[in-house]
């Protein structure tokens, strides 16, 4: 009787933790990449409901179609999330205002994880690819600008 016991308990753990890995994107809350220097200031905010892209004063907000959320998501469950405070720096300029320093922000439903601060056309290896995606979603109207 323990055997079935223990069975039927391990068939529903297993059911349980297979059907979360599969939803895993329903706990990413938001993304966030900011970028800033003396004088600059630049984001781009995206959530499953709206996209806003800030230039200092000037900013844009549109929907968020749900293929686009699913791809950026999807890129974000590929690298390692919970080590993305350890990705490393691209580049120092940064540090001297030679560059506008970057970050990338991940907002989940139990935690806020961010990245290393990096200069903005040289993200860590492990976000170029996000990095570019989220480049994308700037407004024709404001890409000169970003």
């Amino acid at each position: 009787m323990t055997y079935i016991f223990h069975l039927l308990t391990s068939l529903v753990l297993l059911i349980t933790l297979s059907s979360a890995s599969c939803t895993q994107d329903a706990d990413i809350k938001s993304i966030q990449l900011t970028e800033r220097t003396r004088g600059t200031y630049r984001s781009i905010t995206l959530t499953p409901e709206y996209t806003l892209v800030v230039v200092n004063e000037d900013s844009s907000k549109t929907t968020t179609s749900a293929q686009t959320w699913q791809a950026l998501t999807k890129q974000i469950l590929a690298l390692p999330v919970d080590k993305l405070p350890q990705f490393n720096s691209g580049g120092t300029k940064h540090q001297v205002d030679a560059a506008l320093q970057s970050q990338l922000v991940v907002e989940t439903a139990g935690d806020t994880l961010s990245s290393p601060s990096f200069d903005h056309n040289r993200p860590p290896t492990e976000l170029a690819e996000l990095h570019k995606a989220l480049y994308a979603l700037v407004p024709a109207g404001m890409k000169d600008r970003f």
